[in-house]
């Protein structure tokens, strides 16, 4: 009777530190402003002039999304249905179920029963709240959390044993496209340690199993060979050392793996050879992705995050009882407030940025909108900080266009927005002298006086923490300057256009 107690007590905790989580990440969702992507997609992509009010409208939309921006058709039409047509509060619904999906697939993929436990809900739940880390907005959590759900169901699906008939066959392989399509940052491993799945066990390969990696095979090649992918490929151009530099700095999951297993190692003696054996397509997963990102470039933490799923997978996979001791909860709870303080902070930032940005164009009458950018903080003390606003002061640019666009359909009869930080306004006619102006953390404003053409230059650092390891400074070119006067013009320069490195200082000679 007590084990049946304790059973009851565990399962009605687990499910409130669920039902908590999933409550938490609604909330905070729901809080988020959308800038960007998100404010793009509620238009078609075919013309850009036509909000998207029906679902097939998103559909003549994706076909050309397609072609012209990227191959995962799947994601950006859930993307452009909630963005066009259900709205942030559902939306916000959606994505809290999807943070508790996300924990109850890590129990189930770990070989865990779900609820049965409170230290491995507790474990798992942490986990996704500090490893999968991205923005709070719909082309970022559906592309790479929803995603995180469906791989994951998709292998475990996959490698299951129970027999199926040719109609639930049939369905599985349609979905596997489906989840093959959703997102290449997940898929283009798991499709890589899939074939050698095959190459291995090609003659135990059942009828289902057939279906289902022909079919994920296809959703990924369809990414692939989209056109818009293609003409992407080449446009990141990082070498080899900052590309593994990156990896090291915005990849914390393999921090929690390497430490895991040296724990393994040296406290209880598993072999290396045995943890992998026991692991062996997520660990063949692991170096595909590894591989695939040091080839492409790495610059972002996102395109990582098929990588961060399998060391969280695999380090679950290897604990004792797949769970936390009780002093790592401690520790792993403590950092998750310190990052909830932080995003927090930024989702209070970034509402009241938008709340200035609207206020200063409803009462514009040259179209000028005096704002100076915040740096909005993804989720995650190791992710790379980024800021909305950085792009938008240079008025050719794609986030300029849509955030013009956005303010325009508010305000019907407006001028186009043009963005511009604070310190110019009322300078037009005054001549300035050559300075570097801090708009806020990591993004400055260089003035260069037209009577003499000075060189600016940027001495840079790689970040690791609070560490800056010096790194070749560049000059700043004012070939297009983004604001100009009679007397003088105007750069804008960020860390954002340093693919992750930090300004230390600003010099002019």
């Amino acid at each position: 009777m007590p084990t049946i107690i304790s059973n009851k007590t565990d399962r009605n905790i687990s499910i409130a530190i669920i039902s908590i989580v999933s409550l938490v990440m609604g909330i905070a969702t729901y809080l988020t402003p959308w800038f960007l992507d998100d404010l793009n997609y509620m238009w078609s992509c075919g013309d850009g002039k036509t909000l998207i009010t029906s679902f097939d409208q998103v559909i003549q939309s994706q076909v050309t999304h397609y072609f012209t921006v990227n191959g995962r058709f799947c994601a950006h039409v859930l993307v452009q249905l909630f963005n066009g047509i259900l709205g942030v509060g559902v939306f916000a619904i959606f994505n809290g179920i999807m943070y508790g999906a996300l924990s109850v697939s890590l129990q189930v993929i770990a070989g865990l029963k779900p609820f049965a436990s409170v230290r491995s809900t507790l474990t798992t739940s942490l986990l996704t709240l500090l490893f999968f880390t991205t923005r709070l907005i719909p082309s970022c959590q559906i592309g790479y959390i929803w995603a995180a759900v469906i791989t994951l169901a998709f292998v475990y699906v996959f490698f299951d044993k129970h027999y199926h008939n040719p109609a639930i066959i049939v369905l599985l392989g349609m979905g596997s496209i489906i989840a093959g399509n959703f997102q290449e940052a997940y898929s283009i491993g798991i499709s890589g340690a899939l074939i050698i799945d095959w190459c291995i066990n090609i003659k135990r390969y059942t009828a289902k199993k057939w279906v289902m990696i022909i079919a994920y095979g296809l959703g990924t090649l369809a990414i692939c060979l989209s056109p818009a992918t293609r003409n992407r490929a080449g446009t990141q151009d990082i070498g080899i050392f900052l590309s593994l530099f990156n990896l090291l700095i915005l990849a914390p999951g393999l921090y929690l793996l390497i430490g895991v297993i040296l724990w393994q190692r040296l406290k209880n003696k598993h072999r290396l050879k045995d943890m992998y054996k026991a692991n062996i397509f997520w660990f063949n997963a692991l170096l595909v992705f590894v591989l695939f990102n040091l080839a492409i470039g790495v610059g972002s933490n996102r395109q990582l995050m098929g990588l961060e799923l399998c060391c969280v997978v695999i380090a679950l996979r290897i604990l004792p009882k797949h769970t936390f001791s009780t002093i790592w909860l401690a520790i792993l709870s403590l950092w998750m407030l310190a990052e909830a303080w932080l995003i927090g902070s930024s989702i209070n930032q970034g509402r009241k940025l938008a709340q200035n940005i609207d206020a200063e164009y409803a009462a514009t009458t040259d179209g000028r909108v005096y704002v100076d950018g915040f740096t909005a903080i993804s989720p995650g003390l190791l992710a790379t900080a980024t800021d909305p606003f950085v792009d938008p002061y240079r008025s050719d640019h794609y986030a300029a266009q849509v955030n013009a666009r956005e303010l325009q359909r508010r305000h019907p009869g407006h001028p186009r927005a043009i963005f511009t930080p604070t310190f110019l306004r009322g300078k037009d006619n005054i001549a300035l002298s050559d300075q570097v102006i801090k708009v806020s953390d990591g993004i400055y404003l260089l003035i260069r006086s037209k009577k003499e053409t000075k060189t600016f230059v940027a001495q840079r650092a790689l970040r690791f923490g609070l560490i800056h390891i010096p790194y070749s400074p560049v000059e700043v070119s004012f070939d297009n300057p983004e604001f100009t006067s009679k007397y003088w013009e105007a750069k804008i320069f960020s860390d954002a256009d340093m693919c992750n490195m930090t300004i230390t200082s600003i010099t002019i000679k």
